[in-house]
């Protein structure tokens, strides 16, 4: 989860303050932070799965 938020802080997609916040929602909601950013519409699902094979250093074909 930290390296998703780390990552969206980088691409400036959103500031630490936000990220702060969704850290709160997630333990106060039960949600995923997954569900929480495509459901607020700050990611498109395109970049989160772009996202998730940076960090998990795999190549991310679109398709």
């Amino acid at each position: 989860m930290l390296e998703i938020l780390r990552e969206l802080i980088n691409r400036n997609i959103i500031d630490r303050k936000k990220a702060a916040e969704l850290q709160i929602e997630i333990k106060t909601s039960g949600k995923r932070l997954e569900e929480l950013l495509l459901e607020k519409n700050l990611i498109s699902e395109e970049e989160l799965f772009s996202i998730k094979a940076k960090i998990l250093n795999l190549p991310y074909l679109k398709v």
